[in-house]
């Protein structure tokens, strides 16, 4: 039986050797879809098709994130820091959305801006009420 859960809002705690980007102490936005970043999908913003092990992992291959501790395969790409200020419950609804649209990192592209007329530089965000 696993843990269920596919993304979260939290601090990190422990990273591994293998992690360059995220640090201890760091909060982040975990994506619900885990990316490998090196892979032809994820270099061409297709995460969803992840061949270097990445995709729906957290809460079905592995433990997912409605737990204490939370291990993130591949945090450098599938985790974003979180702006200085902001709450987790600013920030909660954007953990499922914001990954799924992301398409790269460090600069992330979101897919209002790449399916749409909206350009670079323009950045838009859509609130619903």
């Amino acid at each position: 039986m696993r843990i269920l859960g596919h993304e979260a809002v939290g601090t990190v705690e422990v990273v591994g050797s293998g992690v360059k980007t995220v640090k201890a102490g760091d909060r982040v936005l975990v994506s619900c879809v885990s990316v490998c970043g090196t892979c032809r999908y994820c270099r061409e913003g297709h995460a969803g098709q992840c061949l270097g092990g990445g995709g729906w992992i957290l809460g079905y291959k592995i433990d997912g994130t409605q737990a204490e501790y939370v291990r993130v395969p591949f945090a450098d790409a599938s985790t974003y820091p979180l702006p200085d200020g902001a709450s987790d419950e600013d920030i909660l609804m954007l953990a499922d959305i914001l990954p799924t649209c992301a398409c790269r990192k460090p600069r992330p592209r979101y897919a209002t801006r790449r399916y749409s007329l909206i350009r670079p530089p323009t950045r838009a965000c859509f609130w619903t009420r």
